[in-house]
């Protein structure tokens, strides 16, 4: 009976790698293969069974739209497929990421891994040639300069627009100009959001209110509001506030949720000091200036 007993553990090992984790050995595509077709199917290969609900481990994530959605196969088996409900985006990258903090209903874990795969090509004939990007679209700037442009979806159609600073000179106002993307590769001409925008010299585009949509904060380098935020309705209508921090002197500007309480904050320095701003919009008070750190 203890020989028995012996026996059926061993089998046991062999069939689930120590401590319950289990390790990707192979896929495909593979780690080395430069793009994938639009209509690819994945296939991630373990050192083990694995449990029949592995997928809820797996991050799969496109950078032009998010999660990826999809039906997985073969759970249970050592190796399971993916394959994608919609052709995926030419141009666009695709990554398989292990949730590293996730342990299955019967206790196994993933070690930690991440797959990258660029889709081949673009679908749009004048804008791809051999998987190589050329210039579809060229706008000129009548002799002035736009300058530090920001990518995102502005108007929730799905597709990637374009936001930039336009200026005549580097001592007056400038302009806030966006271009919607078509989704083919090519945009539509720049169309004017906002205007007087005090002496510009960088933008960003992220979320400030947590509504989903995509907002727009502006640095300058000079005049009386050098740190302003246009608030996005969902639609690419941007509405200036009216908010403003007139005392940050810098250039640079970073977010991150730093007070916790799940909206982002500000943090920026000049040569003197590290400014921290509080985000209050949504108490109508726009950033506030929380707390400075002096550079000694």
């Amino acid at each position: 009976m203890l020989k028995r007993f012996f026996h059926l553990s061993t089998m046991l090992l062999a069939l689930h790698p120590a401590f319950g984790q289990l390790e990707l050995v192979s896929s495909d595509p593979s780690r080395s293969q430069p793009s994938i077709p639009n209509e690819q199917v994945f296939t991630l290969t373990f050192n083990g069974a694995t449990p029949l609900d592995v997928a809820d481990g797996i991050s799969i994530q496109s950078r032009m739209h998010g999660d990826v959605a999809g039906t997985w196969s073969g759970s249970g088996t050592a190796t399971i497929t993916f394959t994608p409900t919609e052709p995926l985006e030419g141009g666009d990258l695709v990554e398989f990421n292990a949730l590293t903090n996730w342990t299955s209903a019967t206790s196994e874990t993933l070690a930690g891994f991440r797959l990258a795969s660029r889709v081949t090509g673009l679908p749009h004939p004048t804008f791809s040639a051999n998987n190589f990007y050329v210039v579809s679209q060229l706008w000129l700037n009548d002799s002035a300069a736009t300058k530090h442009i920001t990518v995102a979806d502005f108007n929730g159609d799905g597709h990637l627009d374009v936001a930039g600073l336009y200026m005549e000179a580097n001592n007056i106002p400038g302009t806030l100009l966006t271009a919607w993307g078509n989704g083919d590769g090519t945009f539509q001409a720049f169309t004017e959001q906002a205007n007087g925008i005090s002496q510009p010299h960088t933008v960003k585009s992220l979320d400030l209110e947590g509504d989903g949509d995509v907002d727009l904060v502006f640095l300058g380098y000079g005049g009386s509001h050098r740190f302003k935020w246009f608030l996005n309705d969902g639609s690419g209508n941007f509405t200036v506030t009216d908010n403003t921090t007139e005392n940050n002197n810098s250039w640079y500007m970073d977010f991150a949720d730093l007070d916790g309480d799940g909206d982002l904050d500000a943090v920026t320095t000049d040569t003197q000091e590290v400014l921290i701003f509080e985000n209050r919009i949504d108490e109508g008070m726009g950033f506030t200036e929380a707390r400075s750190l002096t550079n000694d």
